[in-house]
């Protein structure tokens, strides 16, 4: 009888405590990185720099297949080290070497296997485009290294919000281009390229937001988070085009003339 009396009372007692809600999953980050991860790193940029000086664009397609399946791999293997390495790829790696191998569209030179010309002849458009998204490619880097040690930060939310939506806007005006690339060579799958890239820059925007390792489940944000938003976000913008007349005046061209070329472009599409 005792005994039946204690686990009666145990189980009273159980049932009397309080649900704790759990804690939400925060992601995890790591920057320091082994000695052989290192290696292997290493090893795969040197073999990247000897397909791409012998298979140009369709190398770039295939680097564009090894990072989906890094991506997977990491994902499924729970790799702390996942969140900066996958973005460092598609925020950094990917629209460099599209912008270096982009078939006409932001600069003449086609880059195919054998070719010897290495030299940029930019297109209009392609000053206007490749200075912002040089500049968020950089402030995607920078803030990769400096996560850990940054505060949320609603201006630097803002300033990535505006890569995710000029990479959308690339996507959608190279989309058709794409579709017929995909059906010939294959080659139009490197038009979705700008799509992940948002998608991962939304992502990142979210984290300096909120700031890495913080409860993601926290709302806690101040009535002028929406204006330092803004101002990061038209921060951006107004950098891109100050650095995009920078470099169009060295070619006589102005923020019209260039925007009037990225029109002339996709119309001859």
């Amino acid at each position: 009888m005792q005994r039946s009396e204690s686990e009666d009372e145990r189980k009273d007692k159980q049932q009397s405590w309080p649900e704790v809600d759990e804690p939400a999953e925060v992601e995890q980050w790591q920057t320091r990185y082994s000695l052989w991860s290192l290696l292997v790193a290493t090893t795969l940029v040197a073999l990247s720099i000897v397909l791409l000086k012998y298979f140009s664009i369709f190398a770039v397609l295939g680097i564009f297949f090894v990072i989906i399946v890094t991506d997977y791999s990491l994902a499924a293997y729970k790799h702390p080290a996942r969140p900066a390495i996958v973005r460092g790829l598609w925020g950094i790696v990917l629209p460099a070497l599209c912008v270096i191998y982009d078939p006409g569209f932001l600069h003449e030179t086609w880059y195919f296997p054998g070719s010897q010309d290495m030299r940029f002849r930019l297109e209009p458009r392609g000053m206007l485009l490749i200075p912002p998204i040089a500049l968020q490619s950089f402030g995607m880097g920078l803030w990769l290294l400096l996560a850990q040690r940054l505060p949320p930060s609603p201006f630097i939310e803002g300033f990535f919000y505006f890569g995710a939506t000029l990479a959308s806007i690339i996507g959608l005006c190279l989309l058709p281009i794409s579709l017929i690339g995909i059906i010939l060579l294959g080659l139009g799958l490197l038009g979705l390229t700008p799509f992940l890239t948002a998608y991962h820059f939304v992502k990142t925007a979210a984290d300096a937001g909120r700031g890495i390792g913080n409860d993601p489940s926290d709302e806690s944000k101040s009535s002028l988070w929406p204006v330092w938003m803004g101002l990061g976000y038209l921060s951006a913008i107004g950098l891109s085009l100050l650095c995009s007349q920078a470099l169009g005046l060295l070619e006589g061209f102005t923020i019209a003339e260039m925007l009037r070329a990225v029109w002339t472009g996709l119309n001859s599409f």
